[in-house]
């Protein structure tokens, strides 16, 4: 009976075992892993670098986001407006400061034109918002479950800083890299609607 008893327990040790080695870390130490809707709507005001290695854009960003469209302000670090790109699901307009204006299917085609590099607009929302987008993996987590790294497209995102240490709070900082461009982005203000 002893070594029934004795097997028995046996089995349930490496049962247990087993399920724990799957387990991701942060779920190891009690940290649930996050996971975030993409907001239809919100106004996001910081900065941005990007360099591709040969030039360099420093830039604050007025982002405003409702359902269908995208407003989003490029100014100098001393607020002048450079640009505005307007998007909807049907195109991408730029409105630069010296009166030109161009259209385009996206807005990752309009990007470069303001930033000096080829950025993807298209991706940025759901980055600010660590949103895990259909082609994107999971790399690594922080001790709360919150994205620390993310892949997609080639690109390398990081969340170095979020905004508190409460597991649902926003990005602060986001760093992208993907070859020789590398984008940076500090969120100074952030409001869902």
């Amino acid at each position: 009976m002893r070594a029934i008893i004795s097997g028995f327990a046996a089995v349930i040790a490496c049962t247990l075992l087993a399920a724990c080695s799957t387990l991701s870390p942060s779920q190891m130490q009690g940290a649930p892993v996050v996971v975030r809707a993409a907001a239809a709507s919100f106004e996001m005001q910081g900065r941005l670098s990007v360099s591709d290695g040969a030039h360099a854009a420093h830039l604050r960003v007025y982002w405003h986001r409702r359902p269908g469209e995208d407003l989003i302000s490029f100014d100098t670090p001393l607020g002048q407006t450079l640009a505005q790109l307007r998007v909807t699901p049907d195109s991408a307009v730029l409105q630069e400061a010296d009166g030109r204006r161009t259209v385009a299917a996206t807005a990752d085609e309009l990007a470069a034109r303001v930033v000096g590099a080829a950025i993807p607009v298209s991706r940025l929302a759901d980055w600010l918002q660590a949103v895990v987008g259909a082609g994107a993996t999971v790399q690594r987590r922080d001790d709360r479950g919150r994205i620390a790294l993310l892949a997609e497209d080639g690109w390398l995102i990081a969340y170095p800083e979020y905004a508190s240490p409460v597991s649902a709070a926003m990005p602060r900082r986001i760093e992208a890299e993907r070859g020789d461009v590398s984008v940076r982005v500090v969120i100074d203000e952030w409001s869902p609607e």
